[in-house]
């Protein structure tokens, strides 16, 4: 039962992530479609957005190739981890302030991108369950997903 529902977890998080990544795809094919009629308005509106759509589906393109090994608890660590890393990165880059130029801005928007994952890989843990974490006198927790699919 216990791997049915490990399973059913990363079944549901790897659709997640391939909707993610489809979902970037398509709204980058459109800009990019704006990109190649008009550069000025691409430049102005849509290209902050582009570079962090760039970046996280780099990253989810990483976590979709882990969850396609199918374990939960190498799933679980690169979560953390990555979600550890940004978190650092987040409180060491904070501080500092940018200049208007591109490299400065493209550093603002690089922080922003990690830090709108760091909210989805913090979700995905939540999702699946933090391993160890979640265990109480022998017992584990049972997460809100894990009810809601006993009821399924």
């Amino acid at each position: 039962m216990k791997t049915e529902r490990q399973n059913s977890k990363l079944a549901m998080l790897t659709k997640d992530v391939e909707g993610k990544l489809a979902t970037i795809t398509a709204t980058m094919q459109r800009v990019k479609g704006v990109m190649e009629v008009d550069y000025e308005r691409f430049f102005r509106w849509h290209s902050e957005e582009a570079y962090r759509m760039n970046m996280c589906r780099f990253e989810y393109g990483r976590l979709h190739a882990c969850l396609l090994t199918g374990d939960l608890d190498r799933v679980r660590q690169w979560l953390r981890q990555n979600a550890d890393c940004i978190k650092e990165l987040l409180l060491a880059e904070g501080a500092r302030g940018y200049s208007v130029s591109a490299s400065g801005l493209a550093n603002v928007n690089a922080l922003e991108a990690k830090r709108e994952l760091r909210k989805q890989y913090l979700s995905m843990l939540d999702f699946i369950g933090n391993g160890a974490e979640n265990e109480r006198d022998g017992l584990r927790e049972e997460s809100w997903l894990d009810a809601a699919l006993k009821e399924i």
